[in-house]
C-alpha cells in the first residue's frame, strides 16, 4: 500500500458547564478527511492453526463478522471446515473473535480425509443482523459420499449472545418436487450463499434441471457429466428456523444455450431482488464437446446474470432481467462475466468479469430497467491480474474490487483491492489501492471481500501464516483495511458526525445533524 502522509491538527477540550460541548464549534477536520486513505489495521488468522484452513469467504453486518475456513480440520480426522464469528470491539478498534461453528452433523470422508476436504464446511458464508448462513458444498444426503449434493447450515444469535444452529438446508433426491437424480453433486452452496431477512439464497451450479430433456443430460446419463446448466435455491426460514416456503430458480433460455452454463456460480440478494451469475452461458453441446474447457467454449464464454423480484402477492421469485454482456454497448470486456461475484444494492448491481486482466460492470436500476452505468477498469491494469474476481458494493456509490492475481513489490499473484467512488457527476473514479503489509508471492489477496461502512475484509486464502511450522504453508488469512479515523472511535472520518472527538454511538442531543460530542 502506498505511504500516505496525514495532517494532523491539534484539538482543544472546552469544559462547558453543561457538561455537552457541541460539535460545531469550530473544530478544523484533518486534510485526509475528504478523501481519507485505507490503512491496515489487522490481521486474522484462526483460531486453531492447522493445514491449509483456505479463507474463501468473509462476510460482514454491522459490527459482526464471518470468515469460512474450509479447509480447517479442528480436530485430526473429524469435523472438517469452519467458520469463524468476529465482534468489533470499539475500544481496541478491531475485530475480536466471538466463536468458531462447525456443522452439527460434520464427518469426515471415509477412511482418510479425502484431500482433506470432508464436507467443505465454510465454502461460503453469509450473515445479516443475528443470523448467519455456511454452505457445505460436498455435504453428501444419507452419508452417500459420492453425490456432492451440498447444504446449508443457518446459525442464529439468542439472547445470551451465542450463536445456535437452528437448521439445515439441503435438497433431498427423493424431494416430492424433484426428479431422482437432480441433486447429483449439485453441490449446493458452492457458489454463493445470501440473506435477505427470512430468505436464505444458495445456488447449486451443476444441477442439471434446465437440461433434462436433451439428449445425454436425462437423470440416467448425466451424473456430473457436464451437462450443469445450473439453478438456485430460494428458501423461506422462519426465526425458530423452520423452512416456510422453497423455490428452485432456473435460467429461462433456450435449454440448447445453457451446457454448462453453471447458473448460480454467483448470487446476491437485496430488498426483494436477487441477482444470479453463470459462468459460461452462450456454450452449446457442440461447442462444449466433453469439457467446458474446450477452445470453442473458452473463446465464447461469457457468462451472463439474470435478475429475479419477489412478488409478494404470489410469494414468488419471478423473472426480472436477463443480461447477455456480448450484446450490452459499451462493455468491452465480457468473458467471465459475473462467473464469480455479483453485488447487489438496491437499485444498482455490480458484476465482476474476471477473465485475463479483468473488469467490472456498473448497472443502475431507473424507470424499471436496468442500464449499464460504467464499465470498470484498473488504472494499471495487466493482463491476469483477474480484477473482478470478487466484488461488493459499500452503499450504492463504494466499490470494492480484487484483483488476487496482481503483483506487487513482493512477487507475484499478492494480489490487490481497487476501491471506486463515485463522484457528483456520476463518474466512478479510483480513490486507492489496498495491499498487505507483509504481502508475499502467491497469497492471492482479494479472492474474496466484504465491506460495510467502510470497514474493510479482504481473504488471501494462500498467505503463510507464523508460529505453526510446516503446516503454514498456504494456510490463509483476512486482513482488515479501515479508512484513516482521527478520533479512534471506529466510525470512519467522511461520516462521522464529530470527526474530531471518540463518539461511536454518533450521539446528536440537539438533532442539528452534527453531532454532540
Amino acid at each position: 500500500m502506498a505511504n500516505r502522509t496525514l495532517d494532523r491538527v491539534a484539538y482543544i477540550v472546552i469544559v462547558t458547564t453543561s457538561g455537552i460541548l457541541p460539535c460545531d464549534v469550530g473544530f478544523t477536520l484533518p486534510a485526509a478527511n475528504a478523501q481519507p486513505g485505507y490503512i491496515e489495521v489487522q490481521k486474522l488468522l484462526p483460531s486453531t492453526l492447522q493445514i491449509k484452513s483456505n479463507y474463501y469467504s468473509v462476510a460482514i453486518d454491522g459490527d459482526y463478522a464471518v470468515v469460512g475456513a474450509f479447509g480447517l480440520v479442528a480436530q485430526p480426522g473429524a469435523n472438517p471446515g469452519a467458520a469463524f464469528v468476529y465482534k468489533f470491539d470499539y475500544i481496541l478498534k478491531q475485530w475480536v473473535l466471538d466463536t468458531m461453528l462447525t456443522a452439527s452433523d460434520a464427518v469426515p470422508a471415509p477412511g482418510a480425509i479425502k484431500d482433506n476436504r470432508g464436507s467443505r464446511f465454510g465454502r461460503q458464508v453469509a450473515i445479516q443482523g443475528n443470523r448467519i448462513a455456511v454452505s457445505a458444498h460436498i455435504d453428501n444426503q444419507n452419508n452417500n459420499f459420492e453425490n456432492n449434493s451440498g447444504a446449508v447450515y443457518i446459525f442464529d444469535r439468542d439472547f445470551s449472545g451465542s450463536w445456535i444452529q437452528v437448521s439445515k438446508l439441503a435438497i433431498s433426491r427423493f424431494d416430492s418436487d424433484e426428479r431422482d437424480n437432480v441433486t447429483w453433486a449439485d453441490r449446493l452452496g458452492y457458489g454463493g450463499v445470501a440473506i435477505d431477512g427470512p430468505f436464505i439464497v444458495a445456488g447449486a451450479h451443476l444441477d442439471d434441471e434446465a437440461m433434462m430433456n436433451i439428449p445425454g443430460c436425462e437423470p440416467a446419463n448425466d451424473k456430473d457429466g457436464g451437462c450443469d446448466p445450473g439453478a438456485v435455491w430460494v428458501f423461506e426460514v422462519d426465526a425458530l428456523g423452520n423452512v416456510l416456503s422453497r423455490q428452485k430458480l432456473l435460467p429461462w433460455q433456450d435449454p440448447q444455450t445453457l451446457m454448462s452454463a453453471q447458473f448460480g456460480a454467483s448470487i446476491d440478494i437485496s430488498n426483494g431482488r436477487i441477482a444470479v451469475g453463470s459462468r459460461f452461458f452462450g456454450c452449446s453441446a457442440t461447442d462444449l464437446g466433453s469439457s467446458p474447457n474446450q477452445p470453442q467454449c473458452v473463446a465464447i464464454r461469457s457468462g451472463a446474470v439474470w435478475t429475479f423480484v419477489y412478488d409478494s402477492v404470489s410469494g414468488d421469485w419471478t423473472p426480472e432481467q436477463f443480461f447477455d454482456p456480448t450484446l450490452i454497448p459499451g462493455i468491452t470486456h465480457h468473458q467471465w462475466f459475473g462467473a464469480y461475484s455479483v453485488s447487489l444494492e438496491n437499485n444498482t448491481l455490480l458484476v465482476g468479469t474476471s477473465l485475463d486482466e479483468g473488469a467490472a460492470h456498473v448497472f443502475r436500476r431507473e424507470t424499471g430497467a436496468w442500464t449499464l452505468d460504467a464499465e470498470i477498469l484498473a488504472s494499471d491494469r495487466n493482463p491476469q491480474d483477474r480484477f473482478g474476481r470478487w466484488v461488493d458494493l459499500d452503499g450504492e456509490d463504494t466499490a470494492y474490487i480484487g484483483a488476487f492475481r496482481r503483483d506487487g513489490a513482493a512477487g507475484v499473484d499478492t494480489g490487490a483491492v481497487y476501491i471506486y467512488k463515485r463522484d457528483l457527476s456520476g463518474a466512478w473514479v479510483e480513490t486507492d489501492i489496498v495491499q498487505a503489509s507483509d504481502a508475499s508471492a502467491d497469497d492471492e489477496l482479494g479472492v474474496c471481500l466484504a465491506a460495510m461502512n467502510g470497514r474493510l475484509l479482504v481473504g488471501a486464502p494462500y498467505d503463510d501464516s507464523p508460529g505453526c511450522g510446516s503446516n503454514c504453508t498456504d494456510h490463509g488469512s483476512v486482513y482488515f483495511f479501515m479508512p484513516y479515523d482521527n478520533d479512534g472511535d471506529g466510525v470512519r472520518d467522511d461520516i462521522d458526525n464529530c470527526p474530531g472527538v471518540f463518539n461511536p454511538t454518533q450521539e446528536d442531543f440537539d438533532f442539528d445533524g452534527i453531532g454532540t460530542c
